[in-house]
């Protein structure tokens, strides 16, 4: 488990990784962690990310067994390994894109190579 003063890797809310520091450890809950780190796009005066009961990765769970785990969020030791958002996931979509209709007007699904074949990895590895 983190110790305070311990480097580690923070997840964010789109699953990009950044070096964070242990400020404090939550007494209350075991892997829950005060973070600090550094944003290198966000202003100058505002670069520096304080984050408060961050949870290990080993608390994030998929609510949908057919579908695979993603760790926005949270943190994980420098040395553990994790499922990144593919780069088509819908999290990542933009809420304010214009939306592709047929010519009767019905939604267009979007394409997801990635997703659909972790998707369908994590199923035939769980056999679902």
């Amino acid at each position: 488990m983190a110790t305070k003063g311990q480097d580690v890797i923070y997840l964010d809310e789109i699953g990009k990784e950044h070096a964070a520091l242990v400020t404090a450890l939550n007494p209350l809950n075991e892997g829950y962690l005060t973070l600090i780190y550094i944003d290198p796009h966000a202003p100058e005066s505002a670069n520096v990310k304080k984050l408060f009961d961050v949870r290990h990765i080993s608390k994030v769970q998929e609510t949908n067994p057919a579908l695979p785990t993603y760790h926005l969020n949270a943190w994980k030791d420098v040395d553990e390994s994790h499922t990144a958002l593919p780069s088509d996931h819908p999290a990542l979509d933009n809420p304010l894109a214009p939306v592709d209709v047929d010519k009767n007007g019905n939604r267009i699904p979007v394409a997801r190579p990635e997703y659909d074949a972790q998707v369908a990895a994590h199923r035939a590895e769980h056999s679902i």
